[in-house]
Order: structure tokens, then sequence, then C-alpha cells
């Protein structure tokens, strides 16, 4: 099941004080003019976004959205593209005090980002659950990420309005947002295209990241966490009259947050292969791919490990920096296509293998006497 899960901020506080002034950084109302199109998952050939997620049963979008931010703007601040940093939206559920299973509000986790920070995935796997915050990997927060600071470009019951201008400023200058929206009961069956919401049944508030824009087509790029099975693999594209402030029921981006640089006073190794997928015959065949090793301050060593016995690692079965890896993929006899994986770090190299070619069934005639 699909859940949503942002809860409806309380207007009185200090946050959301409706005569509040925001404070707009330079990433929102200046620096270098957005070009027409913007996509940070290609960057001048390079991606800074993190893979699809899915948050499964758990009414969780608030963690995952803010997760995908913060993952992003690290690879940012770092220089670091093409990584896949994977970072645990369990800390937000069960520590921050954000939120929960049952929902949650974007800038109360980015209160947290910036004072706590989230660790690996690996110091507090995913469970879906309201899991207790002490079942987390000790001292985790020495190596966590946070963020130096944070701002709203559009907030809950704020008299300003929002512009696409402000949303493109703030994404093309400062990395991807956090955004929360009006969900629909027709933006569950979406597959492609450009959405608007169209349904009357109105389902709750949820929680994305903005990666994209493009003016030609009039729409915006957003990251989910419902899997790549959803949409455009895990993504979908919203028409810039849907934004919060144009009178559309989907109220997109009633709030949008812009992060500050992110960085961790630990020591950082991350991963990146120079090609995560290969596809093989049913013979038996072999192949490799380089490891390229971004660090600050430390020595980064990895181990090269195969899920399945059928890919063997003959050769870069560990490492120190950047290297090679190379295998050996066995032949496979059966008529079942099969999938397995090496894994580096937090990276993964898939091998798809084909099926074993039928064999053409034979019969022997004899003569009649």
């Amino acid at each position: 099941a699909m859940r949503l899960g942002v809860n409806i901020p309380n207007v009185g506080n200090r946050q959301y004080a409706a005569s509040a002034t925001i404070t707009y950084p330079s990433a929102i109302t200046g620096g270098p003019t957005p070009p027409a199109a913007f996509d940070w998952r290609s960057v001048n050939g390079h991606s800074y976004v993190s893979d699809i997620k899915n948050q499964g049963s758990c009414g969780s979008c608030w963690a995952f959205a803010s997760t995908a931010a913060l993952e992003s703007k690290a690879l940012i601040s770092m220089n670091t593209p093409d990584v896949n940093l994977n970072l645990a939206e369990q800390t937000l559920v069960s520590c921050s005090g954000a939120g929960t299973c049952n929902g949650g509000q974007v800038d109360r986790v980015a209160d947290y980002l910036q004072k706590t920070g989230d660790g690996a995935e690996t110091t507090f796997p995913y469970t879906g659950k309201d899991t207790a915050c002490s079942t987390a990997q000790a001292n985790w927060q020495n190596n966590a990420f946070k963020i130096s600071n944070w701002q709203y470009v559009n907030r809950w019951n704020t008299t300003d309005k929002l512009t696409i201008d402000k949303i493109k400023n703030a994404l093309y200058n400062s990395g991807p947002l956090p955004a929360t929206f009006n969900v629909y009961s027709d933006f569950y069956s979406y597959r492609s295209g450009i959405y608007s919401a169209t349904s009357t049944s109105y389902q709750g508030r949820h929680a994305v990241t903005i990666v994209g824009y493009d003016d030609n087509a009039k729409a915006l790029i957003v990251k989910n966490s419902w899997g790549t099975g959803w949409g455009e693999n895990g993504y979908f594209r919203v028409a810039y009259n849907q934004i919060h402030g144009t009178r559309a029921k989907m109220e997109f981006g009633q709030e949008v947050l812009a992060y500050g640089s992110a960085s961790t006073p630990g020591a950082v190794c991350l991963f990146s292969l120079s090609q995560t997928s290969q596809t093989a015959a049913a013979t038996a065949s072999n192949g490799s791919f380089n490891v390229t090793v971004n660090s600050t301050g430390t020595s980064c060593t990895w181990t090269a490990v195969s899920s399945v016995n059928w890919i063997t690692v003959t050769g870069g079965a560990s490492g120190s920096g950047n290297g090679k890896v190379s295998f050996e993929i066995a032949a496979n006899t059966s008529n079942q296509t099969r999938t397995g994986t090496i894994k580096v770090g937090e990276q993964t190299f898939t091998v798809t293998q084909a099926a074993a070619s039928s064999p053409i069934p034979s019969c022997s005639l004899t003569a009649s006497a």
C-alpha cells in the first residue's frame, strides 16, 4: 500500500506565525539566472540525485523527501556526483521527534538535520515502523551529515505568493527541495506525462522532492518515494499551474524548503561504479567494472561481494582507493532468466542473464510393417 504522511502544521507556532517575515537566502532571490530547463539528475552528464526508494505502508513520506534532499545536498557540497549516497530515513522516523508512521512535518525535520543530522542507512536500516530510537547503531551521530542552515521557499499559511521563479531559483542555486501538496485519488494511478489533479476525492497531504523543471513543458520534475514501479520510474512531472497560490486544489508547494550546505565531521567513503549493470547471454561469460573512491580525510577500503554462486569475483575482490572488479558468469542451463548482484560499499552492480534456449523437441518414426 502507498502511504502519504504530512501532518497539518500548528499555525500558531513560531515557524508558522502568519505575521512572521520570511528571510530568503540568495539562492531564492538571486544568484545565477536559471536556464529554461534543469535537472539535478543530469548536470553535464552527471547525477546528484540518489536512487528511488520505497516508504512502504508507513506514512513517512516527510522523512523520505527530507532525506532525499539531504543526500543530494551532500553530493553537491562535496562535488561527488554519480554516487548513490544512502542515508537512514528510519533515524528521522524514530529519533527526530518530527513525526511517526502516522505523518510528520518537513520543517521540524530540517531543524533536526541542522542540529543532529542523519547517518548512513547501515546505521539504522529502514523498518517501516515506529521502531525505538535506541535500536540505532551506537554513536552514529559521529559520522552524520548535517545541513548548515535551511530556509523556507514557501510555507504553510503564508501570505507571500509562491511563484515558479522562486522554485527555479532555489532549485538551481541550492539543490533539490522538499515540498508538500494535497493528494487526490487520481495521483495514485499516475503512470507518465504531466500531472494535474482532476479527481475530487481528497486523500491527504504528501511530501516529495523537487529535482528539476522544464519551461517548455511547463512542468516541475519530482522524486517520489513509492518505488520505481510507480510513475516515470519513481518520478512524476507536475504542471506549473498546480502550484500553491494558483487556486489549484493540488496546492503543490504548500511548503517548500531549501537546505544550506551539507557536511559531516567524520570520515566519508563514497564509492561510484563505472557501470551499474550488465546483460549476459546464457553461455558462460565475464565482465568488469571500475570502482572510484571519493573520500574525506581517510583511506577507504572496500570489498566486492557476489550475492549468488554463479557470479564469481575473479579480480579486485578487495581494494583501497580506486580499483577494478573482474568477474565470471557461469552458464545458465535453466529456462529461467536470472539476476544476481555484486556489492561494493553502498553500490550495487546487477547482472541479468538470459535463460538457456529451449531444445527443439524431436521424435522418431518407425516404418510400418
